[in-house]
C-alpha cells in the first residue's frame, strides 16, 4: 500500500518531535499544510510536508537568517 497521507501522531514521528508541536503548528500556520478530514482529524499529504521541508533546509544557521531578512 502506498501511503499519500500521514496523520499527527506519524508526521510527529517523521519530524521527531512531539504530537503536540505538531497541532501548535497547525493551529499557528507554520507547519506543513493538512487537510482537514472531521473535527479532530487532519491528514498531511506526503507532497506537502515534503514541500514544506525543503523550504526549512538551509546550509547553515547566517543563511537561515539571510533568508528571512
Amino acid at each position: 500500500m502506498n501511503t499519500t497521507h500521514l496523520c499527527r501522531q506519524q508526521l510527529a514521528k517523521r519530524l521527531n518531535i512531539s504530537v503536540r508541536s505538531v497541532e501548535r503548528m497547525w493551529q499557528t500556520g507554520t507547519g506543513p499544510k493538512g487537510l482537514r478530514l472531521g473535527m479532530r482529524r487532519i491528514a498531511y499529504p506526503i507532497s506537502e510536508i515534503e514541500a514544506w521541508e525543503k523550504t526549512r533546509l538551509f546550509a547553515s544557521r547566517a543563511a537561515e537568517l539571510a533568508a528571512k531578512s
